[in-house]
């Protein structure tokens, strides 16, 4: 009886729930999307603390950190957001929501996202997550990635580009090119063909390579960027690789970075004739013993002494036939002061040297097998 009376208390006369009974399903329906909701939220953790906007539309789950962004920002910049978030077939199969946001998961590292969308958001102007390198503006006017006053380490300028192919932000690999094409030249300029050029911290390089290593990366990446046409700095980061030996070629390709196979073989293939090259290449100096440019017997003398000093340094072998020769027309002047090449002559000799170096420079493409070289020009492999 006490029970009949029970039931009738929660149930209306007419069969329906009473008052009572509703507002406790109303608090159970309340706690269940709390608890949803607190899951959903834990799943995003962490939250990035700058790229997670109040009014944004769309939330980027990635690995270890989770972002709410503005849809029209990722469409306007990369094709591959624009295309997950228009898919055709996301409009019949309902995609994931979190407080009315689109939400995307990709397996990309939260941080190398992090990089992206800072460079999308403000052209990167703060300090980039996994990197000591720090973007800072030094006037409002500065845009921080964009910015040539400061310099890119390698590594974080590969990071970031590897990230931006993927998604197809164009304006991002182009920099990336752009910058690369200035530490390794598409076109010849005989005062930026020197072998320290490349590797190296430099001064006014708007990105550095600290470690000859980095030349493999610098190739890699050119195909990361498009693996059939690479961009043409790949030419002379192949021609930078081709200082190593064959054996510590092969061991280097161990590492993360990695030289595709074709390019490999180029390289292997390359070192011995770009060896012959040196001697070509600075053929004219060892020419004028025998036939003397000038009647002077100081010069003369001071040929003979340059050719001996030369041998003895490795200037008619070592891996760099591009390099320049003034330097050690130079070292030898300040060495022996009394046995100078006179200055008709020594102008002469770089004039022909480098006109070697240019036809050299010229041949590269045929020698990597690398069809566009120079760049914009067609040329025969």
């Amino acid at each position: 009886m006490v029970r009949r009376l029970q039931i009738q208390a929660d149930i209306g006369n007419d069969g329906t729930p009473s008052k009572k009974r509703r507002k406790l399903e109303k608090l159970g329906e309340n706690a269940s999307t709390a608890f949803a909701s607190q899951h959903a939220m834990e799943a995003f953790q962490p939250l990035h603390a700058e790229l997670w906007w109040h009014d944004g539309n769309v939330i980027i789950a990635a690995d270890q950190m989770s972002f709410k962004l503005h849809a029209s920002v990722l469409e306007r910049h990369s094709s591959v957001f624009s295309e997950l978030l228009n898919d055709a077939q996301a409009r019949h199969n309902p995609p994931e929501l979190f407080e009315g946001c689109r939400v995307l998961r990709v397996d990309d590292k939260g941080v190398h996202l992090a990089e992206l969308f800072r460079v999308l958001y403000d052209g990167g102007g703060c300090v980039l997550e996994a990197s000591n390198i720090i973007y800072r503006a030094h006037s409002a006017s500065c845009r921080g990635f964009f910015d040539w006053r400061k310099p890119i380490e390698f590594t974080d300028l590969r990071r970031i580009t590897l990230v931006a192919i993927k998604y197809k932000v164009q304006h991002i690999i182009d920099e990336a090119v752009v910058r690369l094409e200035y530490l390794f030249p598409t076109s010849f300029d005989p005062d930026r063909l020197d072998s320290d050029f490349y590797i190296g911290v430099h001064e006014g390089h708007p990105v550095h390579c600290p470690e000859a290593a980095n030349a493999i990366g610098v190739a890699a990446l050119a195909r990361a960027i498009d693996h059939e046409n690479p961009p043409p700095f790949i030419v002379m980061a192949l021609y930078r690789c081709t200082s190593f030996d064959a054996k510590t070629l092969l061991d280097l390709q161990s590492y993360d970075e990695q030289l595709a196979s074709v390019d490999l073989s180029s390289c292997l293939g390359a070192i011995t004739s770009l060896e012959t090259a040196v001697r070509k290449v600075r053929g004219p100096v060892a020419d004028a013993l025998d036939k003397p440019m000038c009647s002077s017997k100081v010069c003369h003398s001071g040929m003979k002494s340059l050719v001996c000093e030369w041998i003895r340094s490795g200037m008619f072998s070592g891996p760099y036939p591009l390099s320049s020769c003034e330097r050690g027309f130079r070292r030898h002047a300040e060495k022996h002061p009394n046995k100078k090449v006179c200055k008709s002559c020594e102008e002469g000799l770089i004039k022909a040297i480098n006109e070697r170096r240019r036809e050299l420079f010229a041949d590269l493409g045929k020698i990597f097998n690398i069809s566009t070289w120079p760049a914009g020009i067609q040329a025969k492999v």
